[in-house]
């Protein structure tokens, strides 16, 4: 090497999730101290930028506050549920990060957000708000998944004929539902009550 240069030699590739160190970054909201020292301690783990806002920044967009390096208020009061969005990372990169975490004796179970060319510019208020619909929505789906799955569990038994007819129609149509991945949270809820009652009222007819 000529004078007064540099050279770094690496002896084997890095992993694809070290490339990219200054870009990937997680955006938290809404832990408490406890939780926010086992989430940062988590992305540190992987080399991963944080920054921890709180409600004064709400309406400025996401990408303006990607940019920068911390220093926000941590006051959350808006909303119930805490957020993190993670930047230059796939879906399944963002998963890997929480199974980590849980490592460190912290499970997350609120929303997970990606950033998009779509959605960079919205504020950050809209998006939480926007995502927590969709949030809401994939909860009471996986409701209506179990419910499923316990009204299947009882097709093998002998009943009224009417009643197994009724109970297999509304589950397969709730089936059908999720397996089209278009539903409403009104849609879902509507066929939760049907197969709740189809359960109660067959169990309640042959227990």
């Amino acid at each position: 090497m000529g004078k007064g240069k540099i050279g770094i030699i690496l002896s084997a590739p890095l992993p694809e999730i070290l490339y990219n160190l200054t870009v990937k970054k997680v955006m938290i909201y809404g832990l408490d101290d406890n939780q926010l020292e086992k989430a940062v301690t988590a992305f540190d783990v992987f080399h991963i930028g944080t920054i921890v806002i709180g409600d004064d920044v709400l309406d400025e967009s996401l990408a303006k506050i990607m940019e920068k390096d911390g220093g926000f208020s941590k006051r959350h009061t808006e909303f119930d549920l805490p957020y993190m969005v993670g930047q230059e990372m796939t879906a399944e990169e963002f998963a890997r990060y929480f199974i980590v975490m849980e490592r460190f004796g912290f499970k997350y179970d609120g929303v997970k957000i990606l950033r998009t060319e779509f959605n960079e510019n919205w504020p950050i208020r809209y998006l939480f708000q926007a995502t927590r619909q969709s949030f809401d929505v994939l909860k009471e789906a996986m409701v209506l998944r179990d419910l499923i799955q316990n009204c299947e569990s009882l097709y093998a038994s002998v009943g009224e004929a009417s009643a197994m007819a009724e109970l297999k129609k509304r589950t397969e149509n709730a089936k059908k539902l999720l397996i089209s991945g278009q539903y409403t949270g009104a849609a879902v809820e509507h066929a939760i009550q049907e197969l709740t009652e189809s359960l109660h009222n067959f169990r309640k007819l042959y227990n």
